[in-house]
């Protein structure tokens, strides 16, 4: 009796220290995915994003589901975290900007005045968002040099003069846009990547941020 009595204490005092071990990852993965959501959404504070705690992911990862909420905007979506809490992933399953100059915002889609174009719930040029198709007309495009998406090469989706920042996980130099695309498509922790056309550089990145106007750069998002 006694034996059995001190096996079960034994096991009580591992379960326990699983369950704590457990707890601290979990909270070290909704920590870091707060943070990182934090760098998407530099308008919003801290008090602004909510994110759940984790829960057990594929391949020893967590998966801890995160909400943005501000007078400018509304976001959801999911970070897939490292038990040693390094994020590998940002989602962004759902994103509403709404717009001072006459609230526009149409089901998650809105319109940058600055590009004078509209743009998706990823961020993302909407090519589709036309007058035909119920979409307000704001006139011309703006600065212009923000081209939509062109080709597919290895399963990534190009974007001809199009820089994306933050995410970055590595670069190293290649010969053209396509070993650089070859390269992220080979990489699970690979979302999307920027290609420098002077310097040849590829700079892989394990989320996908949003698109600015740029000549020098050639930007790819994993279908």
């Amino acid at each position: 009796m006694k034996q059995s009595k001190c096996r079960n204490l034994l096991i009580g005092a591992a379960a326990l220290t699983l369950l704590g071990a457990s707890a601290t990852a979990y909270a070290i993965g909704e920590n870091a995915c707060e943070n990182e959501v934090a760098g998407l959404f530099p308008d919003a504070s801290m008090a602004d994003i909510t994110a759940t705690p984790a829960v057990p992911g594929k391949r020893g990862t967590f998966r801890v589901d995160w909400s943005v909420q501000t007078n400018q905007e509304t976001a959801r979506g999911f970070c897939k975290v490292t038990g040693s809490g390094d994020v590998v992933r940002v989602k962004t399953e759902y994103h509403k900007k709404y717009r001072s100059s006459g609230n526009d915002q149409y089901d998650g889609f809105y319109y940058d005045e600055q590009m004078g174009k509209w743009r998706d719930n990823n961020g993302e040029i909407c090519n589709t968002c036309t007058p035909d198709n119920g979409f307000p007309d704001h006139g011309g495009a703006g600065s212009g040099g923000f081209n939509g998406p062109q080709g597919d090469v290895y399963g990534i989706q190009l974007f001809p003069n199009v820089k994306r920042n933050g995410g970055d996980y590595t670069n190293f130099t290649v010969g053209s846009v396509e070993e650089c695309a070859r390269a992220c498509s080979k990489d699970h922790r690979c979302e999307s990547f920027n290609y420098g056309k002077e310097k040849r550089d590829c700079w892989l990145k394990n989320n996908v941020p949003g698109g600015e106007p740029n000549n020098t750069v050639i930007s790819g998002v994993k279908r």
